[in-house]
Order: structure tokens, then C-alpha cells, then sequence
């Protein structure tokens, strides 16, 4: 079986919710499980994802920690440069 999303673009999605997790504990000091839910919905929206095209990928990476780990080490790496520019 293979992930439903191909690796880059699912690396994007990755990195604008991990985005928006970050605003929302970072600028508005919160756990919103609201805000988190419709921010995930609406980066979904924005690469025309549907949600169970992304639960599956997640759980294809889930499946396989190797796979998981090379690309959240990837999707760390991006982050950071952000972070650092």
C-alpha cells in the first residue's frame, strides 16, 4: 500500500498545520481545539485534500515509523529554516 498523498505535498499540509499549531499555542496561548480543527480543515481545503485522503496517509506513515521518521526529520529541517530566516 502506498500513501494516499503524494510525500511532498503531504509534507506542505504537514508544515501549514504544524504552522498553525504553533500560531495558536505561541500568539494566542491556547489548546482552542476549535481553532486547531478549522485551521487543518481549512489547509485541507487550500491543496483540495479531503480529510480521509489525509487520515489514511497519516496512518500509511504510522504503519511504517522509517518512513515517518525520514519525513518528519524532513518537515523539521523546513520548520527550522523558517524559524532561522
Amino acid at each position: 500500500m502506498n500513501p494516499k498523498i503524494e510525500k511532498e505535498k503531504f509534507l506542505q499540509i504537514l508544515e501549514e498545520i504544524h504552522t498553525c499549531e504553533s500560531y495558536n499555542e505561541v500568539k494566542l496561548h491556547s489548546a482552542d481545539t476549535l481553532f486547531l480543527s478549522q485551521c487543518k480543515f481549512s489547509v485541507l481545503r487550500n491543496f483540495k485534500i479531503d480529510s480521509n485522503s489525509y487520515y489514511e496517509t497519516m496512518r500509511y506513515y504510522q504503519k511504517n515509523p522509517k518512513e515517518f521518521e525520514v519525513l518528519y526529520d524532513t518537515l523539521v529541517r523546513r520548520l527550522e529554516s523558517k524559524v532561522i530566516n
